[in-house]
């Protein structure tokens, strides 16, 4: 079998999450975005459907564009600690 010398090799449109730097790729498979953010199959179509996310389908597949995902890492908001739990009820007597 013949390999492609190396200036010939093209490099993969979409990443599986598997290897290297996933922000290097222009593309995401759905199962790769899920664990670059930790969001289930279901929220990122519910912010491909509102625009916070942008979709693609390629063959067959649904795709996140990569830009888009990083705008949505990067435009998260800081954590605060609530006031919840703030003035706790006096104890129950036994």
């Amino acid at each position: 079998m013949r390999t492609l010398p190396r200036e010939l090799k093209v490099k993969p449109l979409v990443s599986t999450g598997s290897t290297g730097d996933w922000r290097s790729y222009p593309l995401q498979t759905l199962q790769a975005a899920t664990r670059i953010t930790a969001l289930s199959r279901t929220t990122l179509y519910a912010y491909g459907k509102t625009g916070r996310l942008s979709l693609k389908v390629m063959g067959g597949r649904t795709l996140v564009t990569t830009d888009s995902l990083v705008a949505l890492v990067d435009n998260l908001e800081d954590w605060t600690p609530s006031a919840r739990g703030g003035h706790r009820p006096a104890s129950r007597a036994s």
